[in-house]
This record gives C-alpha cells, sequence and structure tokens, in this order.
C-alpha cells in the first residue's frame, strides 16, 4: 500500500484586515490539495471561495449543518463555493476553523470535487461537498467573505498543502 505525504505550498497569516486572501500559482505537481484556516471576520459573515478567479454559474453542491438543536440540510449552487453556510465564522480568532480537500486539482478531464468541513468552537459543525463544473486545473484559490464589506481579520490563519500520493 502506498502512502500519502502531505507538502506545505504556502502559509498566510494577516497582519491587518484583508478583503480577499488568494493562493495563485498553485504547482499542478500534486493528486490532491488540502486548505486549512482559522480565521475571523469583521463581522459574522458566511465565506465564500473561487477557483481560477471563476465567478460564473460552475460550482453545485449540498451542506448539513448543526448546534446539538438546528440541525439543517441544503443545496447550494452559483457563482462561488461556500466556506460555511450558517454564519459561522465569528470576529474571535481561531473560534472557526476549516479543513477543505479539492481532490484531483490538476486533472484536465474532469470536474472536481471539494469537501470540506467547518467546526465552530461556540457549538456548531458544518459540512459540504461540492464540484467545480470545469476541466480547468485549478491554479488559484480566492477566499472572501461573503457579505460585502467584511474584511478577514488581522491574526486569521490560511495554510495550503499539497498531497502526494
Amino acid at each position: 500500500m502506498a502512502s500519502s505525504a502531505i507538502v506545505p505550498l504556502a502559509n498566510i497569516t494577516l497582519s491587518s484586515t484583508q478583503a480577499t486572501v488568494t493562493f495563485s500559482n498553485i504547482p499542478n505537481t500534486y493528486r490532491d490539495l488540502r486548505l486549512i484556516i482559522s480565521a475571523a471576520t469583521s463581522a459574522n459573515s458566511n465565506n465564500i471561495f473561487r477557483l481560477n478567479g471563476d465567478s460564473g454559474n460552475n460550482y453545485v453542491g449540498i451542506y448539513a449543518t448543526g448546534n446539538g438543536t438546528s440541525p439543517s440540510t441544503g443545496t447550494e449552487g452559483g457563482t462561488f463555493m461556500n466556506l460555511d453556510s450558517s454564519a459561522f465564522t465569528t470576529t474571535v480568532v481561531g473560534e472557526t476553523n476549516h479543513l477543505w480537500e479539492i481532490n484531483d486539482y490538476s486533472a484536465t478531464d474532469k470536474h472536481k470535487t471539494i469537501l470540506g468541513r467547518t467546526n465552530r468552537a461556540a457549538g456548531a459543525v458544518d459540512m459540504h461537498v461540492g464540484r467545480w463544473v470545469s476541466t480547468s486545473a485549478v491554479t488559484s484559490i480566492t477566499l472572501l467573505p461573503y457579505t460585502g464589506g467584511y474584511t478577514w481579520s488581522a491574526g486569521s490563519t490560511f495554510a495550503l498543502y499539497g498531497i502526494v500520493s
């Protein structure tokens, strides 16, 4: 059985607020990408990402979220992929953590499968399964708060890894 290796590609820690965080020039030498985020926004906000700057209607998925009393599920789709589904990220850095994987990100013969989970220390969990409807290799990831005018807070961290099998 072959073992997998996780290779650090980029780490970003914000020293001041930013409207967007972008990983660019992602090499195509790995099987999958893993994105780990520990962040806060200037106000409670849903957060989204786009691949290769694609703002077309090319993202589809499902989600499940729950806080112990109010579970919910649904479908999603549109011009972005949700990082979280219900104002998950708070104004406290480290209270919300995201783990995302983009499978077969460098393949040019298939759509990209996206798997993610988010936990909020205040007592909620969130999972997403999605698809980027494109056969382009992923070369950049842009993360931003869904609600205009909000920003990522200073101290937020974003780490991107390549997975080798």
